[in-house]
């Protein structure tokens, strides 16, 4: 009896991380669609980086790979290695670009306010 208890415990204890496995996969930020609140989230990522990589996408297009976050200004070899497993791309859409120009000009307006 203790033996089937066991188990089972076992078995539970292996679904439960199977579960968490796929929510985690699931819950990975898009550079593509990401707000500056998401990307900032990331581990090694600010607000003001989360900013630039928004600027980034905006200005390229989207990312065409995830490798590209290297080149924002702020994202380096370490803090891309530490987020590799977290991020993921998607299509960027003329959608996107509208909400990216939104961010950016209300990035470069509160520029403007602290100066």
């Amino acid at each position: 009896m203790v033996k089937s208890f066991l188990k089972a415990i076992v078995i539970v204890l292996m679904l439960t991380s199977l579960a968490y496995a796929s929510n985690e996969a699931a819950e990975k930020v898009d550079l593509n669609t990401a707000t500056v609140k998401d990307l900032a989230k990331l581990p090694g990522i600010g607000p003001k980086t989360a900013v630039k990589i928004v600027v980034y996408r905006k200005d390229n297009g989207g990312f065409k790979s995830i490798e590209e976050l290297m080149k924002v200004k702020g994202v380096g070899v370490k803090t891309y290695n530490k987020i590799e497993g977290l991020i993921t791309i998607s299509e960027y859409t003329d959608d996107n670009a509208t909400a990216d120009s939104e961010v950016v000009a209300d990035a470069e307006n509160a520029g403007n306010e602290e100066s």
